[in-house]
């Protein structure tokens, strides 16, 4: 059965560079303020990549035990850092922090514009953890050193909190996210990742502004959740609806409704404009790996319902707020706290705080809106519609078809492909970018024989037979190799064209008018002959090329006495006598 999950809003009133860095050592509070991830774990791999705009990069792939900052919803963190060596090329930027395979680390990091992680102040953010007798250290070595057992700067964190504006736990067992996903396995549209839109259609407009306004505030508040640059979340109005009970009644139809003025009562009234101004939430079912391999439950229906009177209380942009609050609800999205004195500013200037702010933000987004939806639905940096949280090749250039991992065939970190045997090629298909097995062609490219094939013996290959033996000799490749940059006689290439249409014709003659038609066929490649012949004659002015009149030559040749064998075969390339 499909999972409900009703959520509401209520009101409260109220060229490559040279590089050179020069490090400052940053406070522990700063550091942690300025760090959206702060993690503990094993470093697995380090890999150096070209991006298409030719910049090198190395991405740092993290297995996280511990998670003391920020949502990281997977096993792996993934960073990417400045510079690195690929092949000749090497970029160096000096700051820039060293990762090895195999050791363990405290990592500070911070999201771009792009959502991508970095360490946090370079060298700064990284610290190696060596386990003592006495427990585990950790170093940082840049700019200046800085050793300490991770005890005690574990026990700093939570103490940083107010002034970091974040949550902080030592360990996973007390862990408070900044942000948070609805249902348990969240809920989540895996539309996103095959490059698909989510279509929510508009059942009516708010009474007190009408429905050109409405739909507008509507597009606005889909627009402010498709624009984040690193999501691949997309969400659009579609067609007009008919109103109807919503997930607020508990109904799942299938359908993905935005209505408003509460039609069907769904909703406790307003009092005196206080109390709940929408519901938003979503229809799941069954359970599917997301980002990270995590369980994720695939969103099937979201819908929203606004209710009476909003617009005669509240302002247009305080509507606009409503409606961009409640899409991250249908998205999948979390309150950022439900705690009314809550003292951490980040999740209270959220957009996806339980209170509504009414504070002119419209459809504005806050950083804990941005981390949450760019967690829940991680970009896709190559455009190959795999989220970059699950693509193995996160480089790809634009425009190369991918797996399912996100690798093409020519990508280092592409699957090997199963070996062939006797009688099939193995390999990478450039247009799927899959692994298959092709039959081999036992032919050669050959239409004049017939191939077979055996895992014993391999191939094997007979002459085509009876009426085959002739129309196979037009399948050939009338334009060889040795004609290329060559004119071919126009008259030459008419004369085979109609030869073969002939041929085609004869095909279902009965035996005496059969060989009548073949002998027109033969009369035709005769005079293609000699418009061959006369077109490499070496006193013209521009003589065909004499490879490729002997090319053409043999392959009419063997076509006529194909014809005039009336199937029976002659070897090719055999001289008429």
């Amino acid at each position: 059965m499909p999972l409900f999950r009703p959520l509401v809003v209520a009101l409260l009133l109220g060229t490559l560079p040279a590089h050179a860095s020069l490090l400052v050592p940053m406070s522990d509070a700063d550091l942690v303020a300025r760090s959206a991830v702060v993690v503990r774990g094993t470093v697995e791999d380090v890999a150096a990549r070209e991006t298409p705009d030719g910049a090198i990069v190395t991405h740092v792939v993290i297995r996280v035990d511990d998670t003391l900052k920020g949502h990281v919803g997977r096993s792996r963190l993934r960073l990417t850092e400045a510079g690195g060596r690929v092949r000749e090329r090497l970029v160096h930027v000096f700051g820039t922090p060293t990762y090895e395979p195999g050791e363990t680390v405290l990592v500070f990091a911070h999201r771009d514009r792009r959502g991508r992680l970095h360490t946090t102040g370079m060298a700064l953010g990284k610290y190696r953890l060596r386990r003592t007798p006495g427990g585990w250290l950790a170093a940082r070595h840049e700019p200046t050193p800085d050793v300490r057992t991770l005890g005690s700067f574990a026990a700093v964190l939570p103490a940083l909190a107010t002034t970091a504006g974040d949550v902080f736990v030592p360990s996973p067992d007390t862990w408070v996210q900044r942000f948070t996903f609805l249902g348990n396995p969240p809920g989540r549209w895996f539309e996103f990742d095959r490059g698909k839109d989510v279509v929510i259609r508009i059942a009516n407009g708010d009474k007190g502004i009408g429905r050109a306004q409405s739909n507008q505030l509507v597009a606005e508040a889909f627009a402010a959740w498709t624009d984040v640059a690193f999501s691949t979340a997309r969400v659009r109005p579609g067609e007009d609806s008919d109103t109807g009970l919503s997930v607020a009644s508990g109904l799942c139809d299938g359908q993905s409704i935005l209505q408003f003025n509460d039609p069907l009562d769904e909703l406790p009234e307003l009092d005196a404009c206080t109390g709940v101004l929408a519901v938003g939430g979503f229809c799941s079912s069954g359970v599917r790996a997301g980002p990270g391999g995590v369980d994720f439950a695939p969103i099937m229906e979201g819908d929203v319902t606004v209710n009476r009177r909003v617009t005669s209380c509240f302002s247009v942009t305080d509507l606009l707020e409503v409606l961009t609050h409640e899409t991250g609800h249908i998205l999948g999205l979390g309150h950022s706290s439900e705690n009314p004195a809550e003292l951490n500013p980040v999740l209270r200037d959220a957009s996806m705080f339980f209170l509504a702010h009414f504070d002119g933000r419209g459809s504005g987004l806050r950083d804990d809106d941005l981390a949450g939806i760019t967690a829940l639905y991680p970009g896709d940096d190559d455009g190959d519609d795999i989220p970059d949280e699950l693509d193995l090749c996160p480089d790809t250039p634009p425009g190369h078809p991918a797996d399912e991992t996100g690798c093409a065939c020519s990508d280092p970190g592409h699957v090997a492909c199963p070996p062939g045997d006797r009688c099939s090629v193995s390999g990478c298909h450039l247009e799927s970018a899959e692994c298959r097995l092709d039959p081999v062609d036992c032919t050669n490219g050959e239409p004049c024989v017939v191939g077979t094939c055996d895992l014993v013996d391999g191939c094997h290959t007979e002459p085509a037979v009876d009426f085959e033996a002739i129309t196979c000799a037009f399948r050939r490749n009338f334009d060889p190799p040795e004609c290329d940059g060559s004119s071919v006689p126009k008259g030459y290439r008419k004369l085979i064209r109609r030869a073969d249409r002939q041929v085609e014709r004869a095909r279902g003659f009965e035996p005496a008018k059969r060989s009548r038609r073949l002998a027109r066929v033969s009369r035709l490649l005769d005079r293609a002959l000699v418009k061959l012949a006369r077109a490499a004659d070496p006193t013209r002015k521009r003589p065909l090329a004499a490879p490729c009149a002997e090319a053409l030559a043999l392959l009419t040749e063997d076509a006529r006495r194909r014809v005039e064998s009336e199937g029976t075969v002659v070897p090719f390339g055999v001289p008429r006598p």
